[in-house]
């Protein structure tokens, strides 16, 4: 049996409009391709320290850490109430609004995830399949073997 190789979309969109036996448009490919997967990676782990944070938050929102400033309506003079951490729900520093919000966020970003992670995916199957190998020119074979020699 012979394994199957379902080719991409954008794979063979890439292989038809341009002229892949050229070094030059191998290299772009390469360079191009590589970059989009560069700036998934980062896109994810953005994401990652956005969640991070927003739990963060919602640590803070729940344990009843938070300073509550109130300013008081006579005097004007700015009141300072820090939270036990005994208060939590129905409390006043408890905001059940700000808790949903993070919640949302906290999706949002996990999608925004998966979907970076998906195309990172796609990318780099369709870089498999446009340039399946890398073929080394012998005297790049003979420079690399000189330098690692070399190291």
């Amino acid at each position: 049996m012979t394994k199957q190789v379902k080719v991409n979309g954008f794979a063979k969109d890439i292989s038809s409009k341009l002229p892949m036996s050229n070094k030059t448009t191998q290299s772009s490919v390469r360079y191009f391709i590589n970059k989009f997967i560069d700036d998934c990676e980062y896109n994810i782990k953005q994401k990652h320290k956005q969640l991070a944070d927003i739990h963060a938050q919602a640590q803070e929102v729940m344990s009843g850490n938070i300073v509550d400033q109130h300013e008081h309506a006579e005097s004007g003079k700015v009141r300072i109430r820090a939270a036990s951490s005994t208060e939590v729900i129905g409390a006043a520093h408890y905001d059940e609004d700000r808790l949903v919000k993070l919640q949302r966020d906290a999706e949002w970003n996990e999608f925004q995830i998966g979907i970076a992670e998906d195309l990172k995916q796609l990318l780099q199957e369709t870089l498999e399949q446009v340039l399946p190998e890398e073929v080394k020119p012998k005297a790049a074979e003979g420079a690399l073997a000189y330098f690692q020699k070399r190291a």
